[in-house]
């Protein structure tokens, strides 16, 4: 969806549909084949692994909040290892659910939250298994030339 678009939605709703585009909220959400619904309603009571949505420089952006440091918002992508300060006020909204399959799945549930944090938990191990793929990779490479 053109920025343009989204800023016009966000201008007149508090509340819209969008589909997913791209890979950063893997496996949690997936790309093109889910729809998130956005709301604009409480956005000051964004807590922890609430997953915001903010303007970047050239797109919008889904990722989760990892930490609130007083104004700022510490947030990354579920299948990314880069870590991104957002000023709170740049927040133009939250997710409060999704669609999958045409199925409603509401994101606060016991089940989703639990899968959440434990997602959170093994980043350590996620991102050690991420440099060593790498490596192998670059080392096959180098064998190759």
């Amino acid at each position: 969806m053109k920025n343009s678009k989204i800023e016009q939605i966000l201008d007149e709703e508090t509340e819209f549909i969008f589909p997913i585009q791209g890979k950063s909220m893997l496996p949690l959400f997936r790309q093109k084949k889910d729809c998130v619904i956005i709301s604009k309603e409480n956005l000051s009571d964004i807590k922890k692994y609430d997953i915001v949505l903010y303007k970047g420089p050239s797109n919008y952006i889904l990722h989760r909040v990892l930490k609130i440091k007083d104004d700022t918002l510490i947030i990354r992508g579920d299948n990314t290892f880069n870590l991104e300060y957002v000023p709170l006020k740049n927040i133009e909204g939250k997710v409060k659910a999704f669609y999958r399959n045409h199925k409603y799945i509401n994101i606060y549930t016991p089940s989703l939250k639990t899968y959440i944090i434990f997602w959170n938990l093994v980043f350590p191990l996620r991102y050690i298994y991420h440099c060593f793929k790498r490596i192998i990779k670059k080392l096959f490479i180098w064998k190759k030339k």
